[in-house]
């Protein structure tokens, strides 16, 4: 019996909740699994095994925990997210099992697994274009920054804070792009620019680039200086960024990093001006887009 019909086979009579070990391409250890909500393939792997996740077209690959034959077992997995299309996923699930000759398809699925699930990206025309990606790494590098030279700061967007940063002294705000020709920044509240403390925006240019550093690395640094990273990862689960995601591998370079002090000559909607608007009691959200060329800045 070949390896897809094995697998077509095991889902028709497989009981949830169980593991099956695939037969066919011993002695590569493979395991079928099926609970309640998805479908699933699961490889065994070391405890020291990286921690991956990227998901697509309703499929999930990750590195988790798991009980097998009554003993808890790291494994990468790939999921279904329901019950629908079983056809679909004994195809992909036949593609992440085939060790392939001597084991290579094995070893480079092992090696590199957000490789062969961004090949899977491309075959389903997913787009997963993340722009909270290189928000957030900016923010980090911006903490980086801040808390080398003020203890103070805290990463108050973590608890859904109006500014991004807070001191004792200011209040900060970062916005990162990856445009190089252009130094537009989008303004998303009334009072992203107004504080009663005086207030500081970091612009922050960024690309990508295989010699950069990526979120991860960035964490690390954070964690070695003390901060608590495990706040800033639940943050970025919110927004996406689980460990092991592909988006937190982007290795980017900076480009440029400005710090714009915000007075009474940076172009800005005042609260005053907002509250004299016609209709204010109807104009719940004010979001605006400001030129930041030829403003005065500092380079840092």
């Amino acid at each position: 019996m070949n390896l897809l019909d094995e697998i077509k086979l095991y889902y028709a009579s497989l009981d949830k909740n169980r593991v099956r070990v695939l037969k066919s391409i011993n002695p590569f250890i493979t395991y079928l699994y099926m609970d309640s909500s998805s479908y699933a393939v699961v490889i065994p792997v070391d405890e020291n095994y990286p921690l991956y996740f990227d998901e697509f077209s309703g499929f999930i690959i990750q590195t988790i925990e798991m009980l097998i034959e009554n003993k808890t077992t790291r494994v990468l997995m790939l999921k279904s997210k329901s019950l629908k299309n079983l056809d679909q996923f004994v195809i992909i699930a036949n593609n992440f099992s085939d060790p392939g000759l001597n084991g290579i398809l094995r070893q480079s699925l092992l090696n590199n697994p957000l490789e062969w699930s961004n090949n899977w990206k491309q075959f389903f025309g997913n787009q997963y274009i993340n722009k909270e990606s290189y928000d957030i790494f900016g923010e980090l590098i911006i903490y980086d920054y801040l808390y080398g030279i003020d203890k103070t700061v805290k990463w108050t967007a973590l608890d859904r804070g109006t500014h991004d940063f807070e001191s004792i002294g200011f209040s900060y705000e970062v916005k990162t792009t990856t445009n190089k020709y252009e130094s537009i920044v989008t303004i998303s509240s009334q009072n992203q620019l107004h504080s009663h403390v005086p207030i500081k925006l970091f612009y922050v240019k960024v690309e990508k680039n295989p010699n950069g550093i990526c979120i991860d690395e960035a964490l690390d640094s954070l964690k070695e200086m003390g901060i608590d990273v495990d706040i800033i990862n639940t943050y970025l689960e919110k927004n996406n960024l689980q460990k092991g995601k592909i988006e937190r591998k982007d290795k980017y370079v900076i480009l440029e990093k400005r710090e714009y002090l915000i007075d009474t000559s940076f172009p800005q909607i005042f609260p005053e001006e907002f509250e004299s608007f016609k209709h204010r009691n109807r104009i719940l959200k004010l979001t605006y887009t400001i030129d930041l060329s030829g403003i005065e800045y500092q380079s840092f």
